[in-house]
């Protein structure tokens, strides 16, 4: 790594990747971005001038400022150029967000429960009785019926929308959706009914994403006629074709929980079956030259064109760009460097869309891929196996263990779980998949001849149906995986700097400087841990939660967690692991008892927690749950003294009954009562002056019991 003149993309990526990052988090305006573009003229001249004369030893690292300054102002102006809200022509800042819209669909439908979920583009709307032209994405959730499960990718529709803008997270440490969607360009969203749409016009004229969406859902229909079981065709249709919509959740998290959710994801190990297969049945033309161009185009187009049916999902992208700079290597006889290839198609995608550095996938599949590049040749050398079958499954150990060295610190960021199993899992997992692949891609193939196409289809789902059971075994083995695992981003950062200091260790003759590094990675880690753990023991506070149409109060003490549900139990489905989990493992709870929000007595003096009846005390924090309405008959001589009082279930808005039974600081209405109600509410108490607060608008209400 030394030599850096033989990685001119990795020196070009690095300061663009620092460009886009400072361009995301400081929300960079469309017309600044497209200054900083233009300003980067005369700096490329400077640049050129610079390479065009000699400069004397002490200034040569002029131009190297000089290109990598040039390399972060494309990166923060390319962010910013995708900037569209900032645009003038965007719908929040020319039409408004109520009216009537033409608009077009730009994605895959999603079949939910009761809508069809789609992401569409805004062409024009209707303002003072004129259609004028503006831009922008909308999340758009039209109601289920038989027009609208006939939507494609493509179709027009004029539609009377009202757009409400996207809502930050209402929980501390929830997923992020508003974040989420904003990388995609989306920052409202919209509920359609029947009455309030009508289609324009289908797609028409040749649109190549269009095109590949037609032709995954031709192929998913080819895949449904030999009948398979609703889980062998989600997987099925995710293996072969990246349509993993209708995968069901406790599928996806056995996936999760053995290390093998990859698989579900078209990546690299699907397109590069692919190339190998086509690259071993051309390989004849690989002897002369012009075959050679021959066969290298043969290998982009079939490349390209399953990538274009699996949906140009980041991970195939990532592939198909990095297989075209080795097939365009092999036309011309030249051996690629992965590393800069690897950076080459990074630098280029990002070109394309800047934001696809947030994407989760994109992330983890070109660290991956390094971890393979760079890490398992150090692996595999350490042993070397005598025989064949013992070399492939050692083979194969390395490059898990690879990519999950590389990947693991950020996997474990996001999701806080790792899987204990995953080298066994590849075992099977990736074999099984693998048959499938081929299997799949034969069945679509000799679809015309039925009889050939079912007696593969058997081949087909039964491997997918031996790999969904060998997943769901692996994922119920006691210590499956480690869960509810808290690193912050530094601390992922700083594992991330120890792993390559200990590769600069074993590569690098000169070991002082890694050496140093590795043990500042080491303390730094070890020091936040520490800090972390003592902030954790000593924490006391208490989260009333936002939970649509529940009653949830969580009190937290050291690593310790006391929750009090009024859906006792509360079940552990996705709005719960989006909503409360995420942040009982930020605040590094390990222990958690549940009970229901009406049992009538409870206590836990380790705790310092006592409850009697709808009475709690948080250690020195007093709060009383009023649940439904007040007893206005009710005669009480002092009204109670307490720090919080919290009103749950719609109680009727009655200010003056309500001071007569309670003295309190602070008044909260969680999100089991009604807007409409939590409205009135709000107003009694402001011409009150009482503080108010209501989590489904306001967010989560957090107090400190110390």
């Amino acid at each position: 790594m030394r030599n850096w003149q033989r990685y001119p993309f990795l020196r070009l990526f690095i300061p663009f990747v620092v460009g886009i990052v400072i361009g995301i988090y400081s929300g960079i305006p469309f017309i600044t971005g497209l200054w900083i573009l233009v300003l980067i003229i005369p700096f490329l001249f400077v640049n050129h001038y610079f390479q065009l004369r000699t400069l004397p030893f002490g200034l040569r690292h002029i131009q190297g400022l000089f290109v990598i300054f040039i390399s972060v102002c494309l990166g923060i102006g390319i962010t910013g150029l995708h900037n569209h809200r900032t645009e003038s022509l965007h719908f929040a800042n020319s039409i408004g967000l109520t009216g009537v819209y033409k608009i077009r669909i730009e994605d895959v439908p999603s079949y939910k429960t009761n809508t069809v979920r789609l992401r569409i583009s805004i062409l024009s709307g209707i303002s003072r009785n004129k259609e004028v032209e503006c831009n922008g994405r909308v999340m758009a959730y039209f109601q289920s019926d038989s027009n609208s499960t006939k939507l494609r990718y493509g179709d027009v529709v004029i539609a009377r929308l009202k757009l409400i803008p996207v809502e930050p997270p209402m929980n501390p440490n929830s997923f992020d959706y508003k974040k989420y969607l904003s990388y995609q360009g989306i920052y409202h969203r919209t509920y359609i009914a029947p009455s309030e749409w009508v289609l324009l016009k289908k797609a028409e004229g040749f649109n190549i994403y269009r095109l590949g969406t037609s032709l995954q859902e031709k192929f998913i229909n080819l895949f449904k006629i030999h009948k398979p079981n609703p889980d062998e065709l989600s997987v099925a249709s995710a293996l072969v074709l990246g349509y993993g919509n209708n995968i069901e959740p406790e599928l996806i998290n056995a996936y999760t929980t053995t290390g093998a959710l990859h698989i579900l994801s078209v990546s690299g190990l699907h397109v590069g079956v692919i190339y190998l297969v086509l690259s071993v049945m051309l390989i004849t033309l690989k002897r002369k030259k012009y075959t050679r161009l021959i066969r290298g185009v043969i290998l982009l187009a079939v490349v390209w064109f399953y990538a274009l049916i699996t949906g140009l999902s980041p991970a195939v992208l990532r592939s198909a760009a990095m297989l075209s700079f080795i097939i365009v290597g092999e036309c011309f006889e030249r051996e690629p460097n992965i590393i800069n290839t690897l950076a080459a198609s990074a630098f280029i995608l990002l070109i394309i869309d800047p934001f696809q550095l947030m994407n989760i996938g994109f992330q983890l599949s070109y660290l991956a891929v390094a971890g393979i590049v760079l890490i398992h040749p150090l692996i595999n050398d350490l042993w070397k196996p005598r025989f064949k079958i013992v070399q492939l499954i050692w083979g194969l150990t390395t490059v898990s263990i690879a990519a999950q060295l590389a990947s693991s610190p950020l996997s474990l960021y996001y999701f806080h779980q790792f899987p204990n199993y995953f080298i066994f899992t590849n075992y099977i997992a990736i074999p099984l998949s693998s048959i499938a692949i081929y299997a799949g891609m034969l069945t679509l193939i000799t679809s015309p001849v039925v009889w050939l196409s079912h007696q593969l289809a058997h081949l087909f789902f039964g491997s997918v149906a031996l790999l969904n059971y060998c997943i769901l075994f692996f994922g119920q083995l006691p210590y499956a995986s480690i869960k509810n695992i808290r690193l912050s981003i530094s601390e992922t950062l700083a594992i991330y700097t120890l792993i390559f200091m200990i590769y600069l260790i074993v590569k690098q003759e000169r070991k002082k400087i890694p050496l140093f590094g590795a043990l500042c990675c080491l303390l730094f880690i070890g020091t936040s841990f520490v800090i972390d753990n003592q902030r954790t023991n000593q924490q006391q506070k208490v989260i009333i939660y936002s939970m649509n149409k529940n009653s949830v109060i969580d009190y937290y003490a050291g690593h310790n967690c006391l929750s009090f549900q009024s859906s006792y139990p509360l079940p552990e489905d996705q709005s719960f692991t989006y909503q409360i989990k995420g942040n009982r493992i930020a605040c590094g709870i390990r222990q958690i008892r549940s009970a229901s929000l009406f049992q009538d007595r409870d206590k836990d003096t380790s705790m310092r927690f006592w409850k009697s009846g709808s009475c709690y005390l948080f250690n020195q924090k007093r709060l009383i749950v009023q649940n439904g309405n007040l007893e206005r008959t009710q005669s009480v001589k002092v009204p109670i003294a307490t720090d919080y009082l919290l009103l749950t279930r719609n109680p009727y808005p009655d200010i003056e009954t309500l001071l007569n039974h309670y003295r309190f600081k602070q008044l909260i209405l969680d999100a089991s009562n009604t807007s409409y109600n939590a409205a009135k509410w709000k107003k009694l108490c402001n011409d009150n002056r009482i503080p108010c607060h209501y989590t489904a608008s306001d967010g989560a209400y957090v107090f400190n019991a110390d």
